[in-house]
């Protein structure tokens, strides 16, 4: 069902309308299956939707044209919709990125075959489902290099799910060659090694690109804690919220697979009953006139996208900005969803 206050229907599951089971209340609202744009003037109404990329026919369940990303997925056919699974799988309607790393050892300090394993089939359980790339990562320059490959191949990311081992500090990997907050005692030097710093240098540079509604998932241990012996550092959640300007969801305590019957469900649980949270920061600037009085205002989701729309609103203008960063922190409770983010 998709409703808009106005506007409500029901759909079969590849997103033909039911007759009977819509209602309008003189909504010009323009969107509908998977909150895409119908041209209703084509096919008649609901039955041509714009998924940005290709046009869909919800009357056989087939797009119009080649999927754009075909050559990623040659066992599939390219007109599908959702993998012929649209009870359990979404078709996006972008070229975004949605990638699944698995940490991956060699050594049987931090990870043991069974860790392995774990998280590999944690990992592929999201590709098989949902259509993410999967990636494995053995120390942190690896992690990054993951974020740039997928920002070349699809043009941004849109989601991006860790599992692995993990502390406040950071992502562990082999050789103590992690991925570490800036300043972490955790850093050894590590020849693999990476840091906060070298992402956001990439951020910068644009090998690395977010959508702007992008979420990072660490679904591993403690990632979110604030109880850091010894640290006036920011745990790695906040660090990347704050370099990237998007959602990141992480736990304060130690994290299991939710396991009923023997089998993992796919969600994600804590073990001692402390929360995962969402956190995201906003750049915000106001902009006052000579009177002090506020303008405009706007919230960006990093201090580089601030300042250049700083500069393009005052323009020739003698506007006054004021700066300020406002943070958003969610508690979502003791267990998660990856796959719903």
């Amino acid at each position: 069902m998709r409703g808009s206050g106005n506007i409500s229907s029901d759909y079969y599951p590849f997103g033909s309308k039911m007759e009977g089971r819509s209602w309008n209340a003189g909504s010009s609202y323009s969107f509908g299956f998977n909150g895409q744009y119908q041209d209703n003037e084509i096919k008649g109404e609901g039955n041509s939707i714009e998924f940005t990329f290709r046009i869909y026919d919800s009357r056989i369940a087939k797009f119009l044209s080649v999927d754009p990303l075909s050559g990623y997925y040659s066992g599939w056919t390219p007109y599908a919709f959702a993998q012929n699974r649209p009870i359990n799988s979404i078709d996006w309607d972008g070229l975004e990125a949605r990638l699944a790393i698995a940490g991956k050892g060699v050594d049987l300090v931090n990870y043991s075959s069974n860790d392995n394993n774990s998280f590999e089939a944690r990992a592929m359980k999201l590709k098989a489902n949902y259509n993410y790339s999967l990636a494995y990562a053995q120390n942190g320059k690896q992690f990054i290099s993951n974020l740039e490959k997928a920002t070349k191949d699809e043009g941004s990311i849109k989601t991006v799910v860790f599992f692995g081992h993990s502390g406040p500090y950071g992502l562990i990997f082999n050789d103590n060659a992690g991925f570490y907050t800036d300043g972490s005692s955790w850093s050894t030097g590590a020849a693999n090694e990476a840091t906060v710093s070298q992402f956001k240098s990439k951020l910068s540079s644009g090998l690395i690109k977010f959508e702007s509604d992008a979420s990072i998932i660490l679904g591993g241990c403690r990632c979110a804690a604030t109880d850091i012996p010894g640290s006036s550092g920011d745990n790695l959640a906040t660090e990347l919220a704050k370099a990237t300007g998007r959602t990141v969801i992480a736990s304060e305590d130690f994290v299991e697979p939710q396991v009923i019957d023997g089998e993992e469900t796919g969600l994600l649980t804590t073990k001692y009953g402390g929360s995962f949270y969402s956190i995201k920061y906003n750049y915000n600037v106001s902009f006052k006139d000579s009177d002090g009085n506020v303008v405009h205002s706007y919230s960006a989701n990093s201090k580089s996208e601030r300042a250049a729309y700083t500069r393009g609103f005052n323009g020739d203008n003698n506007y006054t900005s004021e700066y300020s960063t406002t943070k958003t922190e969610k508690d979502l409770g003791t267990t998660i969803d990856p796959s719903k983010y």
